[in-house]
């Protein structure tokens, strides 16, 4: 844009709505397409706004979300799944199968 444009403040607000209404119902989604494919443009395109108090609300909101990676998910549900089984066992009982498990996890990385 050659000259900066000025916003109107009830169109931004419905803005904030729709974007945290996409965020609510289609978290992940929304965010791949905000961060990955625009590759965060929508932040610099928010800064330039901060004079407006809906698209202020609204970076704030983006910046407070919390990302987990699906990498990060798969593991914690791996070791909630060896955790409960672990837990089934008896005392005196080897842990073979959890060593056979592991080396062919290594296999296959």
């Amino acid at each position: 844009m050659a000259a900066e444009e000025e916003l109107l403040p009830i169109l931004c607000g419905y803005f904030n709505k729709i974007v945290q209404s996409l965020i609510n119902k289609h978290k992940a989604v929304t965010l791949e397409y905000l961060l990955l494919r625009r590759e965060g443009k929508i932040f610099d395109m928010l800064l330039n706004h901060m004079q407006n108090h809906s698209l202020a609300i609204l970076l704030i909101e983006l910046l407070q979300l919390q990302i987990k990676s699906q990498a990060a998910e798969n593991k914690k549900n791996k070791m909630a799944f060896y955790q409960s089984d672990s837990e089934e066992k008896e005392e005196g009982e080897e842990a073979e199968g959890d060593a056979a498990l592991t080396a062919d996890e290594l296999k296959m990385k």
